[in-house]
């Protein structure tokens, strides 16, 4: 029997708003695939905005939502330019993808049974 592996590519949407250079799309979709290769992600949507803070200098916020084996991960960067948002929002999803792929993470220990236990009674 010969056995089949595919490469599940997920699918990245990114939106920019008013004040955000289309052009960062590019940066951002190469960003986004390269963080979620290897990962069990479905799906990636990332919107990019620029927000103006009175008297002070404008920052590009990035919020990015990571659809993993069902399950709904949010992060997010700002920065002064988009790129700059864009890859440390990329930074982030990748601490939290790794953090998924973690065996055992948020399963239930037997120190955690016993805390459990002790203050339900």
């Amino acid at each position: 029997m010969t056995q089949v592996t595919t490469d599940q590519v997920p699918s990245v949407q990114v939106q920019t708003g008013s004040g955000v250079d289309p052009g960062a799309i590019d940066h951002a979709l190469v960003q986004l695939r390269a963080v979620c290769a290897g990962h069990q992600v479905e799906s990636v949507r990332a919107r990019l905005t620029r927000t103006a803070t009175p008297g002070g200098p404008s920052t590009v916020t990035g919020d990015a939502t990571a659809v993993v084996r069902g399950r709904s991960v949010r992060v997010g960067g700002t920065g002064h330019c988009p790129r700059a948002s864009i890859d440390q929002l990329c930074d982030r999803l990748a601490a939290r993808l790794q953090a998924l792929a973690t065996p055992n993470r948020g399963s239930v220990t037997e120190s955690t049974k016993a805390r459990i236990t002790r203050y339900s009674m």
